[in-house]
């Protein structure tokens, strides 16, 4: 809201929309308040799953930062690069592969001179969290140029990337690559020797799924079971 409070200065008519729940702990709407934007902030409350994307069409940037985090993905900010918008987010490690932007000089960290990566968010670091924040705002809500080509770049990362059929390939090959791995050369104590396989088997079993643990395992090998 601070970086907000000071980028509207160069898009007056710039608005804040809150999508979500309220935290209990942070009255988000006191605080725009005591910085002078209560009437520039719409808060809306819960938002079921379908109403999702008129929201996120009707947005111009959307911010979906985050801290602290367990180096999860995001499905909010997912979301958001399918319906094709520019995000800023914020500079994880699960991050450091994305080539995204830094407002502080407009390039992408650790791309090189001559580098022809195609920015496709704007990442913001959290020991400069507002002072970040706020470049990237006061640029974003007057370029449409950049805008519309972060969008266009973020539909093109979730297409390549992160739809359900990518992941359940990644999925699949993440399986198969383990069960073909030999089982490790030491002794495990006995609450570690369990290693879910059973437990597997009866879940694929109740759905009628063929165990893939077994038929991933190569010809003779003495780990195949019948």
């Amino acid at each position: 809201m601070r970086a907000f409070a000071v980028a509207r200065a160069y898009a007056p008519d710039a608005r804040l929309l809150l999508v979500g729940g309220q935290a209990a702990h942070f009255d988000a709407a006191a605080h725009a308040r005591a910085l002078g934007i209560g009437q520039l902030v719409t808060m809306t409350g819960y938002v079921p799953d379908e109403e999702l994307p008129a929201y996120l069409a009707a947005a111009d940037v959307i911010a979906c930062l985050r801290w602290p985090t367990g180096g999860e993905t995001s499905a909010a900010w997912l979301r958001a690069l399918a319906a094709g918008r520019p995000t800023v987010i914020t500079d994880l490690a699960a991050h450091a592969r994305l080539p995204a932007l830094d407002p502080r000089s407009w390039t992408v960290p650790g791309a090189g001179p001559g580098a022809r990566q195609e920015p496709m968010a704007v990442a913001i670091d959290l020991m400069d969290e507002t002072h970040s924040l706020t470049l990237a705002l006061k640029r974003l809500v007057r370029d449409a140029a950049l805008r519309n080509a972060l969008g266009m770049a973020a539909r093109r990362w979730w297409a390549e990337r992160h739809t359900l059929a990518h992941m359940a390939q990644a999925y699949e090959e993440v399986l198969v690559d383990a069960a073909a791995r030999p089982d490790p050369d030491v002794r495990l104590p006995e609450h570690l020797r369990p290693d879910g396989r059973e437990q597997l088997r009866r879940l694929l079993g109740e759905m009628g799924v063929p165990d893939p643990l077994t038929a991933a395992t190569p010809r003779g090998d003495a780990r195949t079971e019948s």
